[in-house]
Protein backbone atom coordinates (compact mmCIF):
# COMPACT_ATOMS: atom_id res chain seq x y z
CA UNK A 1 0.00 0.00 0.00
CA UNK A 2 1.32 3.49 -1.00
CA UNK A 3 0.34 6.17 0.89
CA UNK A 4 0.64 10.09 -0.29
CA UNK A 5 0.11 12.51 2.56
CA UNK A 6 -0.29 16.42 1.98
CA UNK A 7 -1.56 18.71 5.02
CA UNK A 8 -3.92 21.61 4.19
CA UNK A 9 -6.32 23.82 6.20
CA UNK A 10 -9.39 25.00 5.39
CA UNK A 11 -12.88 26.08 6.46
CA UNK A 12 -15.08 22.55 4.49
CA UNK A 13 -18.37 23.21 3.78
CA UNK A 14 -20.10 19.58 3.28
CA UNK A 15 -22.95 18.69 1.26
CA UNK A 16 -24.40 15.58 1.04
CA UNK A 17 -26.75 13.98 -1.69
CA UNK A 18 -29.09 11.12 -1.86
CA UNK A 19 -26.94 8.02 -2.92
CA UNK A 20 -29.69 6.46 -4.95
CA UNK A 21 -29.95 5.45 -8.51
CA UNK A 22 -32.79 5.58 -9.98
CA UNK A 23 -34.30 2.85 -12.67
CA UNK A 24 -36.90 2.96 -15.32
CA UNK A 25 -39.46 0.73 -13.03
CA UNK A 26 -41.45 2.67 -10.49
CA UNK A 27 -39.10 2.04 -7.89
CA UNK A 28 -35.71 3.84 -7.16
CA UNK A 29 -33.25 0.79 -6.13
CA UNK A 30 -30.22 1.64 -4.60
CA UNK A 31 -27.10 0.34 -2.65
CA UNK A 32 -28.15 -0.81 1.09
CA UNK A 33 -27.54 -2.58 4.16
CA UNK A 34 -31.35 -2.96 5.95
CA UNK A 35 -33.35 -4.17 2.34
CA UNK A 36 -33.30 -6.98 0.55
CA UNK A 37 -31.05 -6.85 -2.97
CA UNK A 38 -30.26 -9.20 -5.84
CA UNK A 39 -26.46 -8.40 -5.09
CA UNK A 40 -24.54 -8.89 -2.08
CA UNK A 41 -20.87 -8.22 -0.58
CA UNK A 42 -20.06 -9.13 2.58
CA UNK A 43 -16.45 -7.17 2.83
CA UNK A 44 -15.04 -9.01 5.66
CA UNK A 45 -14.36 -12.32 6.29
CA UNK A 46 -12.03 -13.39 8.72
CA UNK A 47 -11.00 -17.17 9.84
CA UNK A 48 -7.65 -17.92 12.04
CA UNK A 49 -9.37 -20.59 14.55
CA UNK A 50 -5.66 -21.70 15.49
CA UNK A 51 -4.39 -18.52 16.18
CA UNK A 52 -1.13 -19.67 13.74
CA UNK A 53 0.87 -16.33 14.26
CA UNK A 54 0.70 -16.71 18.21
CA UNK A 55 -1.29 -13.32 18.57
CA UNK A 56 -3.38 -15.01 21.65
CA UNK A 57 -6.53 -14.38 19.98
CA UNK A 58 -8.50 -17.23 17.42
CA UNK A 59 -11.17 -15.76 14.89
CA UNK A 60 -14.00 -16.84 12.64
CA UNK A 61 -16.62 -15.54 11.01
CA UNK A 62 -20.58 -16.97 11.21
CA UNK A 63 -22.19 -15.85 7.59
CA UNK A 64 -25.75 -15.56 7.53
CA UNK A 65 -28.09 -15.96 4.11
CA UNK A 66 -31.61 -15.26 4.18
CA UNK A 67 -34.30 -15.47 1.20
CA UNK A 68 -36.76 -13.21 2.10
CA UNK A 69 -39.48 -14.00 -0.66
CA UNK A 70 -42.09 -15.19 1.04
CA UNK A 71 -43.24 -17.37 -1.98
CA UNK A 72 -40.40 -18.53 -4.59
CA UNK A 73 -37.42 -20.43 -3.47
CA UNK A 74 -33.99 -19.00 -5.09
CA UNK A 75 -31.00 -20.01 -6.38
CA UNK A 76 -27.75 -18.08 -4.61
CA UNK A 77 -24.44 -18.29 -6.16
CA UNK A 78 -21.34 -17.21 -4.27
CA UNK A 79 -17.47 -16.73 -4.84
CA UNK A 80 -15.34 -16.29 -1.88
CA UNK A 81 -12.45 -13.62 -2.81
CA UNK A 82 -9.21 -14.71 -0.99
CA UNK A 83 -6.97 -11.87 -0.39
CA UNK A 84 -4.54 -12.90 2.32
CA UNK A 85 -0.90 -12.95 1.84
CA UNK A 86 1.16 -15.67 0.79
CA UNK A 87 5.11 -16.48 1.13
CA UNK A 88 7.29 -16.13 -2.18
CA UNK A 89 9.03 -18.29 -0.31
CA UNK A 90 6.53 -20.85 0.67
CA UNK A 91 7.32 -21.06 4.04
CA UNK A 92 6.41 -18.90 7.14
CA UNK A 93 6.98 -19.01 10.76
CA UNK A 94 3.95 -20.46 11.90
CA UNK A 95 5.04 -23.62 9.64
CA UNK A 96 1.21 -23.39 7.92
CA UNK A 97 1.05 -25.43 4.59
CA UNK A 98 -0.46 -22.71 2.74
CA UNK A 99 2.23 -20.12 3.70
CA UNK A 100 0.18 -17.61 4.78
CA UNK A 101 1.32 -14.19 5.97
CA UNK A 102 0.09 -10.83 7.16
CA UNK A 103 3.40 -9.02 6.09
CA UNK A 104 6.52 -9.66 4.94
CA UNK A 105 7.63 -10.30 8.65
CA UNK A 106 5.90 -13.81 8.77
CA UNK A 107 7.46 -14.69 6.03
CA UNK A 108 11.02 -17.50 6.17
CA UNK A 109 13.92 -16.17 3.63
CA UNK A 110 15.57 -13.12 2.92
CA UNK A 111 13.86 -12.43 -0.32
CA UNK A 112 10.55 -13.48 0.45
CA UNK A 113 7.76 -11.27 -0.24
CA UNK A 114 4.12 -11.26 1.00
CA UNK A 115 1.29 -11.48 -2.18
CA UNK A 116 -2.13 -11.71 -2.27
CA UNK A 117 -3.73 -14.81 -3.20
CA UNK A 118 -6.81 -13.15 -5.03
CA UNK A 119 -7.95 -16.81 -5.75
CA UNK A 120 -11.84 -17.59 -5.87
CA UNK A 121 -13.71 -20.51 -4.42
CA UNK A 122 -17.44 -20.63 -6.12
CA UNK A 123 -20.39 -22.59 -4.77
CA UNK A 124 -24.72 -22.40 -5.15
CA UNK A 125 -27.04 -23.30 -2.73
CA UNK A 126 -31.01 -23.28 -3.32
CA UNK A 127 -33.12 -21.50 -0.15
CA UNK A 128 -36.76 -22.20 0.19
CA UNK A 129 -39.33 -18.94 0.42
CA UNK A 130 -38.14 -17.41 3.56
CA UNK A 131 -35.49 -19.79 4.30
CA UNK A 132 -33.05 -18.70 6.02
CA UNK A 133 -29.36 -20.67 6.59
CA UNK A 134 -25.48 -20.08 8.33
CA UNK A 135 -22.71 -21.47 8.14
CA UNK A 136 -19.05 -20.84 10.03
CA UNK A 137 -16.32 -19.63 7.24
CA UNK A 138 -13.61 -22.14 8.93
CA UNK A 139 -16.38 -24.90 8.66
CA UNK A 140 -19.13 -24.62 5.98
CA UNK A 141 -21.76 -26.59 5.28
CA UNK A 142 -21.35 -29.87 4.44
CA UNK A 143 -24.66 -31.57 5.97
CA UNK A 144 -26.47 -28.50 4.98
CA UNK A 145 -30.29 -28.23 5.63
CA UNK A 146 -33.30 -29.13 3.29
CA UNK A 147 -33.15 -27.21 -0.10
CA UNK A 148 -29.39 -26.19 0.65
CA UNK A 149 -26.72 -27.29 -1.56
CA UNK A 150 -23.39 -27.98 0.11
CA UNK A 151 -21.00 -24.92 1.46
CA UNK A 152 -17.18 -25.02 1.16
CA UNK A 153 -14.73 -23.69 4.32
CA UNK A 154 -12.73 -21.18 3.27
CA UNK A 155 -10.16 -23.96 3.73
CA UNK A 156 -7.08 -22.19 4.88
CA UNK A 157 -5.30 -21.63 7.98
CA UNK A 158 -5.62 -17.86 7.79
CA UNK A 159 -8.22 -16.51 5.30
CA UNK A 160 -8.87 -12.83 5.03
CA UNK A 161 -10.98 -12.07 2.44
CA UNK A 162 -14.49 -11.23 1.19
CA UNK A 163 -17.91 -12.97 0.13
CA UNK A 164 -20.27 -11.97 -3.00
CA UNK A 165 -23.98 -13.29 -3.33
CA UNK A 166 -25.58 -13.23 -6.41
CA UNK A 167 -29.66 -14.27 -6.77
CA UNK A 168 -29.32 -16.81 -10.20
CA UNK A 169 -31.67 -18.27 -12.00
CA UNK A 170 -30.89 -22.46 -11.30
CA UNK A 171 -27.87 -24.12 -9.99
CA UNK A 172 -27.07 -25.33 -13.94
CA UNK A 173 -26.71 -22.11 -15.39
CA UNK A 174 -26.23 -19.71 -13.04
CA UNK A 175 -27.10 -16.22 -14.82
CA UNK A 176 -28.15 -13.56 -12.20
CA UNK A 177 -32.13 -12.58 -12.21
CA UNK A 178 -33.43 -9.24 -11.72
CA UNK A 179 -34.31 -9.42 -8.48
CA UNK A 180 -34.36 -8.41 -4.88
CA UNK A 181 -34.79 -11.57 -2.31
CA UNK A 182 -31.49 -11.86 -0.67
CA UNK A 183 -30.23 -10.07 2.85
CA UNK A 184 -26.77 -11.58 4.68
CA UNK A 185 -25.38 -10.65 8.55
CA UNK A 186 -21.57 -11.43 8.98
CA UNK A 187 -20.11 -12.11 12.81
CA UNK A 188 -16.83 -12.04 13.63
CA UNK A 189 -15.73 -13.45 16.73
CA UNK A 190 -11.98 -12.82 18.54
CA UNK A 191 -11.92 -15.30 21.58
CA UNK A 192 -9.00 -14.93 23.96
CA UNK A 193 -8.32 -16.29 27.13
CA UNK A 194 -9.73 -13.41 28.42
CA UNK A 195 -12.11 -12.56 26.55
CA UNK A 196 -14.69 -12.80 23.87
CA UNK A 197 -15.37 -10.10 21.31
CA UNK A 198 -18.07 -10.46 18.81
CA UNK A 199 -19.12 -7.51 16.40
CA UNK A 200 -21.79 -7.90 13.35
CA UNK A 201 -22.48 -5.79 10.09
CA UNK A 202 -24.92 -6.81 7.36
CA UNK A 203 -24.19 -7.48 4.04
CA UNK A 204 -23.97 -4.71 1.56
CA UNK A 205 -27.07 -5.01 -0.91
CA UNK A 206 -26.71 -3.47 -4.93
CA UNK A 207 -30.46 -4.17 -5.62
CA UNK A 208 -31.45 -5.20 -9.32
CA UNK A 209 -33.26 -2.42 -11.22
CA UNK A 210 -36.31 -3.94 -12.72
CA UNK A 211 -36.76 -6.60 -10.25
CA UNK A 212 -39.25 -8.24 -12.13
CA UNK A 213 -37.89 -11.76 -12.08
CA UNK A 214 -36.40 -12.40 -15.33
CA UNK A 215 -33.32 -13.92 -16.47
CA UNK A 216 -30.22 -11.31 -17.69
CA UNK A 217 -28.44 -11.67 -20.70
CA UNK A 218 -25.23 -12.98 -19.44
CA UNK A 219 -23.08 -13.12 -16.33
CA UNK A 220 -21.81 -9.50 -16.65
CA UNK A 221 -22.94 -7.65 -14.06
CA UNK A 222 -23.63 -4.02 -15.04
CA UNK A 223 -23.87 -1.50 -11.71
CA UNK A 224 -25.07 1.92 -12.19
CA UNK A 225 -24.54 3.87 -15.75
CA UNK A 226 -27.39 5.53 -16.68
CA UNK A 227 -26.65 5.88 -20.37
CA UNK A 228 -24.89 3.41 -21.76
CA UNK A 229 -24.00 1.48 -25.16
CA UNK A 230 -26.43 -1.47 -25.42
CA UNK A 231 -24.77 -4.60 -23.41
CA UNK A 232 -21.17 -3.53 -22.85
CA UNK A 233 -21.93 -1.64 -19.58
CA UNK A 234 -19.70 1.55 -21.03
CA UNK A 235 -20.86 4.98 -20.28
CA UNK A 236 -21.72 6.53 -23.55
CA UNK A 237 -25.10 8.51 -25.28
CA UNK A 238 -28.20 8.65 -23.71
CA UNK A 239 -29.89 7.93 -27.36
CA UNK A 240 -28.07 4.17 -27.02
CA UNK A 241 -30.52 2.92 -24.12
CA UNK A 242 -30.38 2.37 -20.72
CA UNK A 243 -28.44 -0.94 -20.00
CA UNK A 244 -27.92 -0.92 -15.97
CA UNK A 245 -28.76 -3.88 -14.08
CA UNK A 246 -28.15 -2.79 -10.90
CA UNK A 247 -28.05 0.59 -8.89
CA UNK A 248 -24.86 2.43 -8.90
CA UNK A 249 -22.44 1.98 -5.91
CA UNK A 250 -21.61 4.84 -4.48
CA UNK A 251 -19.47 7.66 -5.87
CA UNK A 252 -18.17 9.04 -2.06
CA UNK A 253 -18.04 7.33 1.61
CA UNK A 254 -18.38 9.14 4.50
CA UNK A 255 -17.28 8.13 7.93
CA UNK A 256 -17.67 9.36 10.91
CA UNK A 257 -15.04 8.76 13.99
CA UNK A 258 -12.60 9.03 16.73
CA UNK A 259 -9.34 10.18 15.83
CA UNK A 260 -6.60 7.54 16.82
CA UNK A 261 -5.35 7.55 20.16
CA UNK A 262 -8.46 9.86 21.62
CA UNK A 263 -9.68 8.74 25.32
CA UNK A 264 -13.13 8.01 24.98
CA UNK A 265 -13.53 7.06 28.65
CA UNK A 266 -11.79 6.15 31.86
CA UNK A 267 -8.83 4.13 30.69
CA UNK A 268 -9.81 3.48 27.24
CA UNK A 269 -8.53 4.50 24.04
CA UNK A 270 -9.77 4.45 19.94
CA UNK A 271 -8.94 3.36 17.08
CA UNK A 272 -10.18 2.43 13.89
CA UNK A 273 -9.89 0.00 10.92
CA UNK A 274 -11.41 -0.01 7.84
CA UNK A 275 -12.01 -2.49 5.14
CA UNK A 276 -12.46 -1.19 1.65
CA UNK A 277 -13.57 -2.93 -1.72
CA UNK A 278 -13.78 -1.83 -5.07
CA UNK A 279 -17.67 -2.19 -6.59
CA UNK A 280 -15.99 -3.61 -9.87
CA UNK A 281 -14.77 -7.29 -10.14
CA UNK A 282 -13.35 -9.48 -12.68
CA UNK A 283 -13.66 -13.30 -11.46
CA UNK A 284 -12.98 -14.75 -14.71
CA UNK A 285 -8.86 -13.41 -14.72
CA UNK A 286 -8.89 -13.04 -11.51
CA UNK A 287 -7.07 -9.16 -12.34
CA UNK A 288 -7.59 -7.66 -9.47
CA UNK A 289 -9.12 -3.77 -9.68
CA UNK A 290 -6.92 -0.95 -8.43
CA UNK A 291 -8.51 2.25 -7.29
CA UNK A 292 -6.33 5.35 -5.86
CA UNK A 293 -8.24 6.18 -2.41
CA UNK A 294 -8.69 9.78 -1.48
CA UNK A 295 -9.06 10.93 1.91
CA UNK A 296 -10.64 14.38 2.88
CA UNK A 297 -10.29 14.49 6.97
CA UNK A 298 -12.16 17.29 9.11
CA UNK A 299 -12.26 17.90 12.76
CA UNK A 300 -14.50 19.74 14.80
CA UNK A 301 -13.43 22.81 13.64
CA UNK A 302 -13.95 21.96 10.29
CA UNK A 303 -10.25 22.36 9.50
CA UNK A 304 -8.95 19.65 6.81
CA UNK A 305 -6.46 17.65 5.82
CA UNK A 306 -6.13 15.35 3.02
CA UNK A 307 -3.92 12.01 2.19
CA UNK A 308 -4.37 9.14 -0.72
CA UNK A 309 -3.66 5.74 -0.78
CA UNK A 310 -3.83 2.90 -3.22
CA UNK A 311 -5.86 -0.32 -2.93
CA UNK A 312 -6.37 -3.40 -4.83
CA UNK A 313 -9.41 -5.63 -4.27
CA UNK A 314 -10.33 -5.74 -0.89
CA UNK A 315 -8.19 -4.38 1.82
CA UNK A 316 -8.09 -3.83 5.88
CA UNK A 317 -5.96 -1.18 7.30
CA UNK A 318 -5.85 1.31 10.34
CA UNK A 319 -6.01 4.64 9.99
CA UNK A 320 -2.90 5.40 11.82
CA UNK A 321 -1.58 3.11 8.47
CA UNK A 322 -2.29 6.65 6.12
CA UNK A 323 -0.63 8.78 8.14
CA UNK A 324 -0.28 10.87 11.23
CA UNK A 325 -3.47 13.10 9.91
CA UNK A 326 -5.49 10.28 12.10
CA UNK A 327 -3.69 10.83 15.48
CA UNK A 328 -5.66 12.99 18.12
CA UNK A 329 -2.95 14.55 18.78
CA UNK A 330 -2.36 16.05 15.48
CA UNK A 331 -5.89 16.84 14.85
CA UNK A 332 -6.62 18.58 18.01
CA UNK A 333 -10.53 17.12 18.74
CA UNK A 334 -11.09 13.95 19.91
CA UNK A 335 -13.52 13.26 16.95
CA UNK A 336 -13.85 13.45 13.03
CA UNK A 337 -14.80 13.10 9.58
CA UNK A 338 -13.13 11.56 7.06
CA UNK A 339 -14.68 11.91 3.31
CA UNK A 340 -12.95 8.62 0.49
CA UNK A 341 -13.23 9.15 -2.94
CA UNK A 342 -12.70 6.43 -5.14
CA UNK A 343 -10.81 7.11 -8.92
CA UNK A 344 -8.94 4.14 -10.92
CA UNK A 345 -5.69 4.72 -12.64
CA UNK A 346 -7.63 6.42 -15.44
CA UNK A 347 -8.62 8.68 -13.22
CA UNK A 348 -12.19 7.38 -13.90
CA UNK A 349 -14.99 7.32 -10.78
CA UNK A 350 -15.45 4.00 -9.47
CA UNK A 351 -17.61 2.96 -7.02
CA UNK A 352 -16.32 1.70 -3.99
CA UNK A 353 -18.25 -0.07 -0.84
CA UNK A 354 -16.56 -0.06 2.98
CA UNK A 355 -16.66 -1.41 6.22
CA UNK A 356 -15.44 0.46 9.45
CA UNK A 357 -14.34 -1.58 12.77
CA UNK A 358 -13.80 0.83 15.73
CA UNK A 359 -12.05 -1.06 18.60
CA UNK A 360 -12.20 1.08 22.44
CA UNK A 361 -9.57 -0.22 24.57
CA UNK A 362 -11.02 -2.79 27.82
CA UNK A 363 -14.40 -2.14 25.86
CA UNK A 364 -14.25 -4.55 22.58
CA UNK A 365 -14.99 -3.20 19.06
CA UNK A 366 -18.19 -2.35 16.88
CA UNK A 367 -18.40 -2.80 13.31
CA UNK A 368 -20.57 0.41 11.25
CA UNK A 369 -20.67 1.47 7.67
CA UNK A 370 -19.93 4.43 5.94
CA UNK A 371 -22.53 6.73 4.62
CA UNK A 372 -22.89 6.15 0.88
CA UNK A 373 -22.75 9.53 -1.48
CA UNK A 374 -23.96 9.91 -4.56
CA UNK A 375 -23.45 7.75 -7.85
CA UNK A 376 -20.21 6.96 -9.23
CA UNK A 377 -20.31 5.59 -12.89
CA UNK A 378 -20.86 2.32 -13.90
CA UNK A 379 -19.02 -0.80 -12.18
CA UNK A 380 -18.73 -4.14 -13.84
CA UNK A 381 -18.47 -7.38 -12.42
CA UNK A 382 -17.97 -10.36 -15.22
CA UNK A 383 -17.77 -14.05 -13.33
CA UNK A 384 -18.26 -17.53 -15.09
CA UNK A 385 -19.70 -20.69 -13.84
CA UNK A 386 -17.69 -23.71 -14.28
Amino acid sequence: MRTQILRTAAIAGLALGAGIATGSTALAQSVTTDEPAGYLVFPRIVSDVNDIFGTGTATNTVIQLTNTNPTDSVTVHCFYINATGSCSSGVNDAGSIGAECRDQGDCVGAFATCDPQWTVADFTIELSPQQPTGWVADEGNSVAPPGDGAIPPVNADFFVGELRCIQVNDSDDATPVNANDLQGVATIYEVSSTSVDVRSYNATGIQAILADGTTQNNKQLCLGGADTVDGDCVADDPADGDDREYAACPAKLIVGHFFEGAAVGLNSTASTEITLSPCSADLVTLVPTELVVQFLVFNEFEQRMSASTRIECVETFALSDIGNIFDVSVQGTLAGSTHLRPVDSDGAGLGMIGLVEEAFTGAGKTATHPNNIGDAGVDVVEYVFP
